[in-house]
């Protein structure tokens, strides 16, 4: 993509940064060198597996490695459901259900305490998303690169590979 080459400006806000891709950054971040007190803005939810510029922000972040950066991140401790694939109903009522637990949604939303967001809202969002989708944008769990992979990676297909039967010799 090239459609930001060339514009600049002294503060640039990058929303949804899950979905950066390294030619949007090689695009737009080389012509902000020349800027005084150029400032670039991520604001994102979790990234997904694919996420690799903003998982890349975020572990330097986490890491206090780059010394002009400041790194604010708000999640939920990560805590695996009572079903690894989260098919509770979505009503509350699963005992030990991860997704349902408030205080992991208190600790992940901290403008509940101002009301920006409310309880209620969160419930709908739980009620309205798939679980991984909850879990990304309300508690702010990350898709990790080759988390599928553990399950179905690469040669596991290959591994349930079968002879072909033989064609049937009488017509049906």
């Amino acid at each position: 993509i090239t459609g930001g080459r060339g514009l600049t400006g002294d503060k640039v806000i990058l929303d949804e940064a899950f979905a950066l891709k390294p030619s949007h950054v090689g695009s737009l971040l080389p012509t902000m060198m020349a800027r005084e007190d150029a400032q670039v803005l991520y604001g994102s939810s979790a990234g997904k597996a694919d996420s690799d510029i903003l998982r890349d922000v975020r572990d330097r972040g986490r890491a206090g490695s780059s010394k002009r950066m400041t790194y604010v991140e708000w999640l939920a401790p990560k805590r695996d459901c009572a079903d690894l694939e989260c098919r509770h109903p979505k009503d509350g009522s699963a005992v030990g259900c991860a997704l349902d637990d408030q205080e992991l949604w208190r600790r992940a939303n901290p403008t509940l305490s101002t009301g920006r967001i409310t309880m209620e809202r969160i419930e709908d969002m739980r009620q309205e998303l798939p679980p991984d989708e909850f879990a990304r944008e309300c508690l702010g769990w990350w898709d990790e690169p080759g988390a599928a992979e553990s399950f179905f990676g690469l040669g596991k297909w290959e591994d349930c590979e079968l002879e072909p039967a033989d064609p049937p010799t009488e017509a049906l």
